[in-house]
């Protein structure tokens, strides 16, 4: 669905930002704007500011910023869309048109019934009879009540259409939630029966889906007959169910459905997510017993898939919460080759992947019960894939004799060959020559004839800069080939609209005289001499009709900052300029954030008068560097400088008034572009 600029800007609008962000953390006002820990890192002193007035937030910790919709994404994983759409939900905007709103209406519906059946599944474990026996399981691993209702753990009955009779949708919107489905005696049948039942949740804890596992001693008569009290039209459920066998599957998914694909489903993530983004780390697990363990234990950053492997999809979706991911899969043959087929999208997803070492034989959710001290540290001794890979690789050969050697050493060196950095690939080829006892010489020659070319050992990768700004024709434009953003941030290439006052105008820009310069990677640290023009930019941020009469771009030398000065200029207000650079610029995009936080109560006359000096004095040196390399203009050059030193002096008189530096900073703007 393409959303209108003003749907986004009514949603913006609509949304509470101090109530939102106050559902994470705690905000306290200081002055116009209220301050908080971070929710999105680790601290104990507050960093974290946010601005009620225009809609931002910036933390002077970890540099994340933006509005209520970033944070949104931020927050919940999703992308831009997604978080309009949930606040639009959140403030009862309806952003669909009429053609498209009876899917709208239907997919409420859905949603609807999967919350009603997560309420009657728990019902079914808090009864007697077989909620006990399922209670009684759940004890036997080392699952409390409190971590059972926090996971909303439920149970379906051993009936055949107990929830559907409790639910009682058409048999269409049934099957559309995917809770059950009309059987080959065309008669309506739940999905799930017999099981524990595990709701699966979006990252917004919304129901999506379920899953059920075989709870030994439910099955049989007495659940179905209890079932069977369950009358009405239709009822199938009249007869006793037959047990579940030993064929049925351990673990049982409710089908795909429009809410619901496993490729993208993670479960536990709602609960997750804040350990995750602040601790930087999410693990992954196989099982939903296996993050039930690691909660326990006092991790509560696991999820696990629902029944697939690990996808793309997923960690692109993790990539959004925190750059390492810690596998935490069975350390049995098949888990080690879930392991095996996710490498290839490490580089890809923007995230660190790395292996947790189980002991043999045991599985996250055993061992946190037997040992969760051991669970613990097998997470924090996580090594990185790759080299998880070769260890098990070498390991699996008979290093007695020099074939096993060999065999293991070749093996190696096809997982080192997928590894797209040189220094990695040479790093680890030194290990495989220590655990193999072989010449990392023959080991180079003949990872170069795997890979197919020749070998460039310990050559380092080519990367690109930072962001690098060119002069074509007087206008400035960016490219960014590696974005700098933090790793932990979601992609931010939004299309906003705001209602901010307008930004000042300003005179026509001065041409660069630099043809590239590079732009800081990092939050910008201004330097003694960029302090007024920080300064100025605080006020065009904050005052913009104050300091509007000063602002020119020939009074600002930082190129940074220009490009600052240019962005507000050219998009009109704060939070166009933002949301324009937050896709392209995170670096400008984050300073202005930054600005429209930090109080001032400069005077801007006091400001324009220092950039006038510092421009000036500036001037004076370029004068003179001109009149050394060509004496044929040292008359008019002698002129120059005793105008500007005029320019100084008058400076240094409090006196001025707002007319007069308007025809001071028009004047240097002339002679700044007669020395270019």
């Amino acid at each position: 669905m393409a959303l209108a600029p003003e749907d986004i800007a009514r949603v913006r609008e609509a949304t509470d930002l101090v109530a939102l962000v106050s559902e994470h953390v705690a905000l306290k006002r200081q002055g116009r704007r209220f301050a908080g820990l971070c929710p999105f890192h680790q601290e104990k002193t507050p960093s974290f500011s946010l601005n009620a007035e225009d809609g931002l937030y910036y933390c002077f910790g970890c540099q994340a910023s933006g509005d209520a919709i970033t944070f949104v994404q931020q927050t919940e994983g999703l992308d831009f869309r997604e978080a309009v759409q949930r606040l639009a939900e959140r403030a009862g905007i309806q952003l669909v048109d009429d053609s498209r709103r009876r899917s709208s209406d239907s997919t409420a519906r859905l949603r609807e019934a999967l919350s009603l059946a997560v309420s009657f599944y728990e019902a079914q474990l808090a009864a007697t009879g077989p909620g006990e026996t399922a209670r009684s399981y759940l004890h036997s691993r080392g699952i409390t009540g409190e971590l059972a209702a926090t996971f909303h753990l439920g149970l379906a009955p051993d009936a055949w259409s107990a929830l559907a009779e409790h639910l009682r949708l058409p048999p269409h919107l049934l099957a559309q939630t995917g809770l059950g489905y009309v059987n080959r005696a065309g008669r309506v049948q739940d999905s799930l029966r017999a099981r524990l039942v595990f709701p699966i949740f979006d990252s917004g804890g919304r129901p999506i889906a379920f899953g059920g596992r075989v709870v030994p001693g439910i099955g049989g008569g007495g659940p179905a007959q209890a079932a069977a009290g369950h009358t009405g039209p239709g009822n199938t459920s009249a007869a006793p169910a037959p047990a579940a066998t030993s064929a049925e599957p351990k673990y049982k998914n409710t089908p795909e459905t429009a809410l619901y694909q496993k490729r993208r489903a993670l479960y536990g993530l709602h609960l997750a997510k804040d350990e995750i983004v602040g601790s930087g780390r999410a693990v992954v697990c196989e099982g939903y017993t296996d993050v039930l363990a690691f909660f326990a234990a006092g991790l509560p950053a696991a999820i696990a898939t629902c029944g697939t492997a690990l996808t793309e999809d997923h960690l692109k979706i993790l990539g959004r919460f925190a750059q390492k991911v810690v596998l935490s899969f069975d350390a049995d043959p098949a888990g080690l080759a879930a392991a095996g087929r996710i490498y290839e999208w490490e580089q890809a997803g923007g995230i660190d992947l790395y292996v947790a070492s189980l002991p043999a034989g045991s599985d996250p959710a055993s061992l946190g019960q037997e040992d969760p001290t051991a669970l613990l540290q097998a997470i924090e001794s996580a090594i990185p894939l790759l080299g998880f890979r070769i260890r098990q690789t070498v390991a699996s050969h008979d290093l007695r004799n020099p074939e096993g050697r060999a065999k293991a050493a070749t093996a190696a060196l096809v997982a080192l060959s997928q590894h797209p950095s040189n220094l990695v690939r040479d790093e680890y080829l030194m290990t495989v020559a220590d655990l193999c006892h072989m010449d990392p010489r023959l080991l180079r020659q003949e990872l170069a004839a795997i890979r197919g070319r020749p070998a460039a050992p310990g050559r380092p990768e080519r990367t690109t800069g930072a962001y690098a700004v060119r002069s074509t024709g007087g206008q400035r434009s960016a490219s960014a080939p590696h974005s700098t953003q933090n790793p932990r941030s979601p992609d931010r290439r939004v299309d906003r609209s705001s209602s901010q006052p307008p930004a000042p105008a300003r005179q026509s820009a001065t041409p660069p005289r630099r043809a590239a310069r590079d732009i800081p990677e990092g939050p910008f640290t201004p330097g003694a001499a960029d302090r007024a023009e920080m300064e100025a930019l605080r006020l065009s941020v904050q005052r913009p009709a104050d300091m509007a009469p000063y602002l020119d771009d020939v009074l600002f030398v930082n190129p940074f900052l220009k490009d600052a000065l240019d962005l507000l200029a050219s998009h009109g207000t704060l939070v166009a300029a933002i949301d324009a650079a937050s896709g392209v610029r995170p670096d400008l995009a984050g300073l202005l954030t930054r600005l429209d936080m930090e109080e001032t109560s400069s005077d801007p006359e006091g400001v324009a008068r220092k950039l006038i000096t510092a421009k000036a004095t500036g001037l004076l040196s370029e004068i003179a560097t001109q009149a050394r390399r060509d004496p044929g203009t040292s008359g008019r050059m002698s002129g120059l400088s005793r105008y500007i030193k005029g320019i100084l002096e008058e400076m240094a008189d409090t006196g001025n008034d707002k007319g007069r530096l308007v025809e001071v900073i028009a004047a240097i703007r002339e002679i700044d572009r007669e020395l270019a």
